[in-house]
């Protein structure tokens, strides 16, 4: 699947690139030297920022407390059935934390040399059953980057995806 993902993600890149030099050019970017960059979260006022922040780290408490309390359970119940409640309990935090822990998660499911074999098992699916979005993201996302819609870019778009993965 990983194979499949890569292959298909190099595919389209290419003809991203195709696509791209026929499409008409309404954006001009500037160059601009690594030393003189600022990332445009840095030019929001520190109010801005502070929010941001802080309603990232109030979500992380939301996915994680439900974790923490199962982690508490199983520290005092060590059987295989809170094990398992347990390792469930850890990939779905992971999943709905975002892309980066999912990220994470699937970096781990190919440690075995750190991680017990039920973790690698369950971290897993998150390389195997990632869900999918929505076709009319596709449109959206390609209409916006390329200003074209996918009839006109491809001759052919499967609304049925190969594979699915994180960002």
């Amino acid at each position: 699947i990983a194979m499949a993902a890569v292959g298909s993600g190099a595919y389209l890149m290419q003809l991203r690139k195709h696509a791209h030099s026929e499409a008409p050019h309404s954006h001009h970017f500037e160059e601009i030297s690594p030393e003189d960059f600022e990332h445009p979260f840095k030019k929001r006022p520190v109010w801005f920022r502070l929010w941001i922040i802080t309603k990232r780290l109030l979500f992380l408490i939301v996915c994680f407390t439900p974790f923490a309390l199962i982690t508490l359970q199983y520290l005092m119940d060590q059987s295989e059935k809170t094990r398992e409640r347990w390792l469930n309990s850890l990939v779905a935090t992971f999943e709905a934390a975002g892309c980066s822990f999912q990220k994470f998660g699937q970096w781990m499911s190919m440690r075995p040399d750190m991680l017990p074999p039920d973790v690698i098992e369950a971290f897993g699916k998150l390389r195997e059953d990632v869900p999918q979005h929505d076709m009319l993201h596709n449109e959206a996302v390609i209409q916006e980057s390329l200003g074209k819609s996918i009839g006109e870019v491809f001759e052919f778009f499967d609304p049925q995806p190969v594979a699915s993965g994180t960002v």
